[in-house]
């Protein structure tokens, strides 16, 4: 698995640079190093790279291309201009699906798990509280 930080650069020149990084900060770092441990916690293999971009939306669709990802899953932020979402949204699945690419939507994803509070016994403790009654 891939985890992708997209980084703003302050000028198109400075892509690829060490100064392109100027808008990557510690405590982005700290974060992608917890969720690095906590896949690793998991026994998941997880790849975390960095990527430059000037425009977010059409950076998403580069780094998918130059990555040559199967599919993407990002979130599109909420915009006070009524559709903008929408068309965002749109956009990103029509350029990916022109690479062959799939693009899923954070807001789109049912939760696959629902956590339900349970306990479990041993046959032991539960004959022992059938008999405590």
């Amino acid at each position: 698995m891939l985890l992708l930080k997209m980084v703003p650069v302050r000028h198109p020149l400075l892509l690829g640079t060490e100064f392109g990084l100027l808008n990557f900060s510690d405590d982005e770092a700290r974060v992608l190093r917890d969720m690095w441990a906590t896949a690793e916690d998991y026994a998941v293999s997880l790849d975390v790279q960095l990527f430059q971009y000037v425009s977010y939306w059409p950076g998403i669709v580069d780094a998918a291309a130059q990555l040559g990802v199967t599919a993407v899953i990002a979130r599109i932020p909420s915009s006070p201009i009524p559709y903008w979402q929408a068309f965002h949204h749109w956009w990103l699945r029509r350029q990916l699906a022109r690479q062959q690419q799939l693009f899923y939507a954070l807001d789109d994803l049912e939760p696959s798990l629902v956590w339900t509070p349970s306990v479990t016994l041993q046959n032991d403790m539960v004959r022992m509280l059938e008999e405590n009654r």
